[in-house]
């Protein structure tokens, strides 16, 4: 997943004129084929878990069979930045306690990176639905994964059980380095 944002933000002009829609399809075509070879699926708008009316869509979910055996591994939301925050709820509603981990992806094309990683993280510290599903120990920043942060909760299905939040960035708002490239072709 990381790979794959780090090969789509080469590409920071295409990714504003994209919608939330299109960038996760496309990190999907550029998933599908690596993830085969692990055995792993991966799919877009699945109908599963709960939504205001009726069963949620995930942007992603990732599935695999073992021995015959459907293993529900992954969920991610994906959203603009300025929606963090549902995206995370709805992350967690359309999860149960079979989910291994989810991962959200904040889409940035307005926002100074610096702001977007200071309040994603102010975001996490407070974050709780009615006192569930808050971070259990500390938000931990992936040393080799620019930007990723990992976060813990706990099923309240299960007291004692737990599953882990990746959050990934994508950022094309990079308006210094534009208007250099411009100032060199002026």
């Amino acid at each position: 997943i990381y790979n794959s944002i780090q090969q789509l933000e080469l590409h920071p002009i295409q990714i504003k004129k994209y919608s939330e829609v299109e960038l996760s399809n496309i990190l999907q075509n550029i998933l599908m084929q690596s993830f085969n070879e692990k055995g792993l699926i991966i799919n877009r708008e699945m109908p599963a878990g709960f939504a205001l009316k009726q069963t949620g869509e995930l942007d992603f979910f990732i599935y695999r069979y073992i021995n015959n055996i459907y293993n529900k591994l992954a969920i991610s939301e994906n959203k603009e930045w300025g929606k963090f925050e549902s995206s995370l709820e709805q992350l967690i509603g359309y999860m149960d306690n079979n989910i291994t981990f989810g991962f959200t992806i904040i889409f940035n094309k307005t926002t100074k990176l610096s702001t977007i990683l200071n309040n994603r993280l102010e975001i996490l510290k407070m974050f709780n639905i009615n006192g569930n599903f808050k971070v259990v120990g500390p938000i931990e920043e992936l040393p080799d994964l620019k930007y990723v942060l990992k976060t813990r909760h706990e099923n309240p299905e299960q007291e004692g059980t737990y599953f882990n939040i990746y959050h990934f960035v994508i950022n094309s708002y990079k308006p210094e380095r534009e208007d250099a490239a411009k100032q060199a072709r002026a």
